[in-house]
């Protein structure tokens, strides 16, 4: 079964752009352009994504980015899913509203298409990935515990 993950993103051609990378490794976008239509779509019966990539500045007149992260998180439905925020803010700025929200990640614009299916695939990981490693289970590169 093919990795879900819910893109919210207002910025059309930068949607598109996310799910053409997306999909040329495997996953299965689910696209919105607000936070209600994001919401809309996680009511359904059987939508939970695996992963959510979250526009901090939509331009939702209901909920920004940052309001809907937080949202998910203190949901008992989706807490438990990663968040990846993307931001065009500066680093510092966005760095710590996103960590008031309990994102999981914070990725910033324009970002490689490399860099981004390196972060999902990050995040997509066991939680259990560093303690395989240690036991020598795992090779290749692992996320250090500093």
């Amino acid at each position: 079964m093919a990795t879900k993950i819910l893109v919210v993103e207002d910025d059309i051609d930068f949607l598109q752009f996310l799910q053409v990378v997306l999909e040329k490794e495997g996953f299965l976008p689910q696209l919105a352009s607000s936070a209600q239509a994001a919401q809309r779509w996680l009511d359904e019966p059987g939508a939970e994504p695996d992963l959510i990539l979250l526009d901090i500045g939509l331009s939702d007149p209901t909920m920004d980015g940052l309001d809907f992260c937080l949202a998910l998180k203190r949901s008992g439905v989706t807490h438990h899913i990663p968040v990846v925020i993307l931001t065009g803010q500066s680093q510092n700025s966005a760095s710590i509203r996103a960590a008031v929200t309990k994102a999981d990640l914070i990725l910033h614009k324009p970002i490689e298409p490399e860099a981004l299916v390196a972060a999902i695939r990050l995040q997509l990981e066991p939680p259990d990935r560093l303690a395989a490693a240690d036991q020598g289970v795992l090779t290749g590169p692992v996320r250090s515990r500093t």
